[in-house]
C-alpha cells in the first residue's frame, strides 16, 4: 500500500531504517504548509556509508510514497561540523524544526516509567501504599509522556493524568485503560 501520510513515513523509517532522530523542517515544521508544500525531513543516523548511499537507502525505503518529500540524511558528526561552521540550513532546522522522533529520548522516558513501576511494586509489597501510589502515578505519567514524545510532540509540564490520557487519545493512540481506572 502506498504511503500517504507523514505518520506512515515516520513509521516506515523507524521500522526499516532505524534512525537516531528525525526532524521536520520547512513549512510543515513550522505548521505553515500549503496544499502544494513538500515535506522537508532531516534524518540523523550514524553510519559508515557515504551521504549519497544513505540518501539512496532512504529513498528506496520510501519509494512508494504519494507525498512530495525532500530528505536529508546526516550523521551526528556531520551535523556537529555543519553547525560549527555556521551552516544556515542546520541553524534553521535546529531553531525552527520540529522533532518527529528521537530513539534515545523515548527509550529514556520508557525506562524511567518502568523504574517508577518497579519501585511502586516493591513499596506495595512492603505495605507502603502511599509511596506505591505516588510511584505508580509517576509511572503512568511518564508512560503517557513517552507516547506523546513518540508522536513528535512535546508533552509539556502536564502532571494531570486525565489531561495526558486525553492528549494521548487525541494524537491517535487507543488506550485500553478506562478513564475511571486512569484517575483512580
Amino acid at each position: 500500500e502506498m504511503i500517504k501520510t507523514l505518520d506512515e513515513i515516520k513509521k516506515r523509517l523507524i521500522e526499516q531504517y532505524d534512525p537516531d532522530s528525525m526532524i521536520l523542517y520547512g513549512s510543515y515544521g513550522t505548521e505553515k504548509e500549503r496544499h502544494d508544500s513538500d515535506i522537508d525531513l532531516l534524518i540523523i543516523k550514524d553510519s559508515t556509508k557515504s551521504c549519497i548511499e544513505r540518501q539512496c537507502e532512504v529513498e528506496r525505503i520510501l519509494s512508494d510514497r504519494l507525498l512530495p518529500l525532500d530528505i536529508r540524511v546526516y550523521t551526528h558528526h556531520e551535523i556537529r561540523f555543519l553547525f560549527s561552521v555556521g551552516s544556515p540550513f542546520i541553524e534553521e532546522v535546529i531553531e525552527r524544526g520540529r522533532l518527529l522522533y528521537m530513539r534515545k529520548a523515548t527509550q529514556v522516558w520508557l525506562q524511567d516509567a518502568e523504574e517508577e513501576l518497579d519501585t511502586a511494586v516493591i513499596l506495595l509489597e512492603h505495605g507502603k501504599n502511599r509511596g506505591a501510589c505516588y510511584h505508580a502515578q509517576q509511572s503512568a505519567e511518564k508512560g503517557l509522556k513517552t507516547l506523546i514524545i513518540e508522536k513528535g510532540k512535546r508533552p509539556g509540564r502536564i502532571h494531570d493524568i486525565v489531561d495526558l490520557f486525553n492528549t494521548v487519545a487525541s494524537i491517535g493512540y487507543t488506550v485500553s485503560l478506562s478513564m475511571d481506572d486512569a484517575i483512580f
